[in-house]
């Protein structure tokens, strides 16, 4: 009796401290600033200045979040079976509609290694691979600055 007594008791506080969420302590809403919304993951397309989407012939096969001394970046790495050229000239091709320019860093028959800018929209920087591990497949990197 004095067992179910002491379960009672115990039952009745745990019961009590259940009561209204207000009491306990809410979370409060994280203001996001309008700048850090606009980013947006797809997995279908690299999603770039504004919201603008770049539709690549190609699968995203990995993101990373770079964080470090120069800033904030969004890397995308993208599989396509058309040739490095061919790629290139595709990426360049959306870009170009949206209004961005290029200049060419390096290349090579397996590395062509391109800056895309516009004034007032981040500089990206895509990095076109031959896959050597891969016949047929050609791997674009494509880094873009989003704060910092």
């Amino acid at each position: 009796m004095k067992v179910l007594g002491s379960v009672l008791v115990m039952a009745c506080v745990v019961l009590a401290g259940c009561g209204d969420s207000s009491a306990v302590g809410e979370s409060e809403a994280v203001a996001v600033s309008e700048k850090a919304s606009q980013n947006i993951f797809r997995k279908d397309s690299v999603v770039i200045d504004e919201g603008q989407a770049l539709d690549i012939d190609g699968l995203i096969v990995r993101y990373d979040l770079i964080r470090n001394k120069k800033g904030v970046f969004d890397r995308y790495s993208i599989e396509s079976g058309r040739t490095l050229m061919g790629l290139e000239a595709e990426t360049y091709a959306s870009l170009a509609r949206l209004g961005y320019s290029r200049r060419v860093r390096q290349e090579s028959t397996t590395r062509y290694v391109v800056n895309y800018f516009k004034k007032g929209a981040p500089t990206l920087v895509a990095d076109y691979r031959a896959a050597e591990d891969m016949v047929g497949l050609q791997r674009l990197i494509l880094t873009v600055k989003v704060d910092g």
